[in-house]
């Protein structure tokens, strides 16, 4: 809660930086607030397809996966996975230079492994081991080809390792 106060009064003092509004997002996931951290992780989004000064295309991975970390909170992987992809495209139109699209594509795997669909989440640990390593998250792909992930894997923070 003190967190969450903080970055608000850092917005209120600093409105048009989009890193500290992805920083709410996050605050509002870890005080496990779904709806609140859906509608901010909306509105980064929508001030990047408005085109809104210092709000690039390139931040729409982070929004898309604090989204997706909405939909875990209120286990509603159906539109997780949708937010997910909506990264994972951008990543892929990137050529795999892109952080936040490489940790989507994994989470989109556990999705898929704890929605019943390895095969489809195999495809996705795959995928992601081609592109390049960032956060060292190549361990967690290979450690879900070994083993599918399960719910309890998604109940992580957003922020990678």
């Amino acid at each position: 809660p003190k967190g969450l106060e903080m970055i608000r009064e850092i917005r209120r003092r600093f409105p048009m930086n989009p890193l500290f509004q992805f920083v709410e997002v996050l605050y509002l996931y870890e005080s496990r607030l779904p709806k609140e951290t859906a509608a901010e992780a909306q509105a980064l989004l929508k001030g990047i397809e408005e085109g809104r000064k210092f709000y690039e295309p390139r931040f729409a991975p982070r929004a898309l996966v604090g989204l997706a970390g909405a939909h875990f909170l209120m286990k509603d992987w159906a539109k997780a996975e949708e937010a997910l992809s909506k990264a994972v495209d951008i990543l892929e139109a990137h050529k795999g230079h892109n952080r936040w699209g490489l940790w989507a594509l994994i989470r989109r795997g556990q999705v898929k492994d704890a929605r019943g669909d390895r095969k489809g989440a195999l495809i996705d640990y795959r995928r992601a081991l081609k592109h390049l390593d960032y956060w060292e998250l190549h361990e967690i792909a290979k450690l879900h080809v070994k083993r599918p992930a399960v719910e309890k894997d998604l109940d992580t923070p957003i922020p990678p390792p």
